[in-house]
């Protein structure tokens, strides 16, 4: 493993979750309004937890690296780091996004949107990013500068991921009854899913012979109150004659 290649690996696993955002944006198009909601706050989170460490990773220990080795690099990195500036601003504004559409003050329409800003800008830094890194990681680095490096990289990022991740970037401001109201329905929506969740997964894992046991005496109830109804209704008859 280089660090050429872990890049490479990070930014294949930000692809291919952003590629999962097309179900969220056709959830949000749809106004499904409570698995919406929290799935973008999953989103979020996932954005905050995942992508914000590896851009300061990038910059801490490739960008400061490059711009010392690579000087006729300089325009690029500004370029890059000018990037990383825009995408945390755009993260901030997804975060407050995410909270104020769960209180219900923010619409689908607008967190679809910047859904769609955001995928946008990330894919193209990091389409950006795998065509300027690699050739000046491998024309800069020794093999054994590019193994100290990587380890560098591994524990930074296994740092940040092993602290709690907030989801909010400011402290908690007074509530109003509107917001009070607003995050009583959000962590009942919560409450909704969980226990959807924990009822899929145990008819999932539920043993099939049970199941067929289950039908079965269902059948059979049935059948025994259709007989019972038969044979009211000719008793009733008989009575008539």
């Amino acid at each position: 493993m280089s660090l050429t290649r872990q890049l490479r690996d990070e930014h294949d696993r930000i692809r291919r979750r952003l590629r999962d955002w097309d179900d969220l944006l056709v959830e949000l198009e749809s106004g499904v309004r409570t698995f919406a909601a929290l799935r973008l706050k999953e989103e979020v989170h996932w954005v905050r937890s995942e992508v914000l460490p590896h851009l300061d990773a990038e910059e801490s220990i490739v960008f400061s690296l490059l711009s010392e080795r690579a000087p006729d690099a300089s325009a690029t990195l500004r370029r890059l780091s000018d990037d990383h500036a825009q995408l945390r601003e755009l993260i901030a504004q997804l975060t407050e996004l995410a909270w104020r559409r769960q209180l219900g003050t923010a619409t689908n329409a607008q967190a679809q949107e910047f859904l769609k800003t955001l995928r946008w800008r990330l894919l193209d830094h990091i389409a950006r990013e795998d065509g300027a890194l690699p050739p000046l990681l491998l024309q800069t680095l020794s093999a054994d500068e590019d193994a100290e490096l990587l380890q560098r990289w591994q524990k930074q990022i296994a740092s940040i991921t092993a602290q709690p991740v907030s989801d909010s970037q400011s402290p908690t401001p007074s509530l109003t009854l509107t917001d009070l109201n607003g995050r009583i329905h959000a962590w009942l929506d919560e409450c909704l899913l969980r226990h959807l969740e924990a009822l899929t997964a145990c008819h999932r894992t539920l043993p099939k012979a049970m199941i067929e046991r289950r039908i079965k005496r269902a059948g059979n109830r049935f059948s025994v109150k259709r007989q019972i109804k038969l044979s009211g209704r000719a008793h009733k008859k008989r009575g008539g004659e």
